[in-house]
């Protein structure tokens, strides 16, 4: 029998407390060793989060899904990449799944809250591959983050290693003359628009989202361009005016296009949720590019990044196309 793309299980009162391995075993009508291997490949997720232990207990209301693909590990120090760097600034490529910051990491006592932040990792990165620039004989240098990415989010970010460059990055952030875009997949036909509402912490069901009282929100701005229809989905650019707390998820949902891999803004106000049958590996949201001006210089600079492996990937699959591995191509 074949099986769907995506498999849900429902934890019901007789199956509480029992082994996630156990769990998928009498749900599946398989082995022990089958189960176990399911979530030895990443297949598994625990009410929307990898699962990666067979015996960590399932409780009454869980949500069990297996998925046709492997999901991304949680990501490791060595996961950030330095792009640029001089004595003023630090460029980097975030990967999804980690905090920018410390200050603002999640306080929900999941196992991601023990991972590094990027502003820990980032000096360490900076001794080991820029020695010109500093001395490793000294404390770790500095450094002063300019924005932040969600931690869902891959792409670039900017970093000061002074304060006064900060102030200045900062500066430009706060002017919206930075150049900034993202990459995403969203459910649905989504035409060329430009978006704009006003943000308050709560729209009235509890999540961040627009109110229709400009004095009672932040005003937020998203021009978005399609780039490619990918079967019932589409690949879009977004273009950041400014740039609100997760403003392209927030925009994108309340205009009916939920990001693939959304966890959190998969409803309208008053609506019901939108289904996620995407099978996306995680919210497929990327920062590809940014530029600015350099603090101190006064040089324009503009970065690119591509898109994960892990998202391309997922976009490759959706549009059934195959690209050698690495070792295909050394052949």
């Amino acid at each position: 029998m074949s099986r769907p793309e995506i498999e849900i299980y429902h934890v019901k009162e007789i199956d509480h407390r029992k082994l996630l391995g156990q769990f998928l075993h009498e749900q599946r009508n398989e082995s022990w060793h089958q189960a176990r291997r399911l979530i030895e490949s990443l297949r598994v997720q625990l009410n929307g989060n990898l699962a990666e232990d067979d015996q960590r207990r399932v409780n009454r209301g869980d949500v069990v899904r297996v998925l046709p693909h492997a999901q991304a590990r949680p990501p490791k120090a060595s996961d950030v990449r330095l792009q640029y760097l001089d004595e003023f600034i630090a460029v980097i490529e975030k990967p999804a799944g980690m905090t920018s910051v410390r200050e603002h990491a999640d306080n929900a006592g999941q196992k991601h809250d023990k991972l590094p932040t990027v502003d820990e990792i980032l000096p360490k990165l900076m001794l080991n591959g820029a020695d010109k620039h500093f001395d490793r004989r000294v404390k770790l240098p500095k450094v002063y983050p300019a924005h932040r990415l969600d931690r869902d989010t891959s792409g670039l970010m900017v970093f000061g290693l002074t304060q006064i460059a900060q102030q200045h990055l900062v500066a430009q952030f706060r002017r919206h003359s930075t150049r900034r875009k993202y990459i995403a997949l969203v459910h649905g036909e989504c035409a060329q628009q430009t978006i704009e509402t006003y943000f308050a912490e709560d729209r009235g069901d509890g999540l961040r989202g627009s109110v229709f009282d400009p004095e009672k929100g932040e005003r937020a701005v998203t021009h978005v361009r399609p780039l490619t229809r990918v079967r019932e989905y589409t690949l879009i650019e977004c273009q950041l005016e400014t740039g609100r707390t997760h403003q392209i998820r927030i925009h994108l949902s309340e205009a009916g296009h939920m990001l693939c891999g959304e966890k959190l803004y998969h409803r309208r106000l008053g609506q019901p949720s939108q289904p996620d049958e995407s099978g996306a590996p995680r919210l497929f949201l990327h920062a590809r590019s940014l530029g600015f001006a350099h603090p101190v210089t006064g040089e324009e600079l503009d970065f690119d990044m591509p898109l994960p492996d892990d998202l391309q990937e997922f976009l490759d699959r959706l549009q059934g196309i195959r690209r050698p591995k690495p070792r295909d191509r050394d052949k």
